[in-house]
């Protein structure tokens, strides 16, 4: 009909070959009129533009897969004018920045969610200058006020005056990494300035790291004990019973705490309070902590204690201990045998 009505038609058509494949027709058609303007025939090209076609279609196809890449990537990507409004942007930006809906291209701008907006403007000199910037570190804050630590990578954009026209950007959000640094620093921190000692091992029982209270209670440094089992504190003197106590314990992914004589690097004995506690992440056994104290001391005294205990209970004289009122508070056996 669009033929007939206007006297010619371009138009590309699917057809069928001979053999049943299909192929799409570059087609221009006109009508041919006799003498009295009454149509009296047609005339037609036709060329074979599958190949166009097709390439066509995988363009399109390829438009479309790197339109999802944008939108699905894990950096935050966007392109921005010169002043810093948003043209566009992907999904994870709206996600890093508290944003609910994509902005109207222009009303946004960027700078708004630098911590030092300043920053942003010699980022800007410096794309001038160098045309892209490669993992730069930088703070922004999202719009509910939390803060974000990143990496950013930015390239220019430039027209065929080398003027620079818009800014593409690429945000990676290393918020979580930064804090996990920051408490892995502080816990070491912790470790090396506590008077216990403290040893980590792996799920196997190998030590990974020790802190510098362990050295000085049992002589080892951390350099010789890593890859060791805690089996080197063991000595001829150590409780079997106890042993199997610390190994039932973590053969049950459960905390131990007691007391057990162990040896020094120089063979001297002393007494240990050990706890040892797994740990966990996700439900899954990843590390153990053993935390060692000292308490030969406190363990001497006890003895010592027990010693006089037992002489004034055995004694042959009369012992009355009182408080500072003459109020009696212990006589031995034989003040009642008196």
């Amino acid at each position: 009909n669009a033929l007939f009505d206007s006297g010619s038609l371009h138009i590309d058509t699917s057809e069928l070959r001979s053999d049943g494949t299909q192929m799409w027709v570059d087609g221009d058609y006109i009508c041919l009129y006799d003498s009295k303007g009454s149509i009296k025939g047609l005339f037609g090209t036709q060329q074979d533009i599958t190949n166009r076609k097709n390439a066509l279609n995988e363009l399109q196809l390829s438009k479309m897969e790197l339109e999802e890449y944008f939108e699905n990537d894990i950096s935050a990507n966007y392109i921005l004018t010169i002043d810093g409004y948003v043209l566009s942007c992907n999904n994870t930006f709206l996600k890093l920045f508290g944003l609910t809906k994509k902005p109207v291209p222009g009303t946004l701008n960027i700078i708004d969610f630098y911590k030092d907006p300043e920053l942003r403007n010699k980022l800007v000199v410096r794309i001038i200058e160098e045309r892209k910037i490669e993992n730069y570190t930088v703070d922004f804050v999202s719009a509910n006020g939390q803060e974000i630590n990143a990496i950013l990578n930015i390239i220019g954009i430039f027209d065929e005056n080398d003027k620079l026209i818009k800014i593409r950007g690429y945000i990676v959000d290393i918020t979580k990494q930064i804090k996990a640094e920051a408490a892995i620093r502080l816990n070491d921190t912790a470790l090396k300035v506590i008077s216990q000692g403290v040893v980590i091992t792996d799920t196997n029982r190998h030590v990974i790291s020790s802190n510098a209270s362990f050295t000085s209670i049992t002589g080892y440094s951390e350099s010789e004990i890593i890859g060791s089992t805690c089996k080197f504190l063991q000595g001829p003197l150590s409780n079997p019973l106890t042993v199997a106590e610390i190994n039932e314990a973590l053969n049950n992914n459960s905390e131990f705490d007691g007391e057990i004589l162990n040896y020094r690097k120089d063979g001297t004995p002393f007494w240990n309070e050990l706890a040892i506690s797994p740990i966990f992440s996700n439900g899954l056994l990843t590390h153990y902590i053993g935390v060692t104290r000292d308490i030969t001391e406190r363990k001497h005294a006890e003895e010592q204690l027990r010693k006089l205990s037992r002489a004034v209970e055995q004694s042959s004289s009369s012992i009355i201990l009182t408080d500072l009122q003459g109020n009696i508070e212990y006589v031995n056996p034989k003040t009642l045998k008196v």
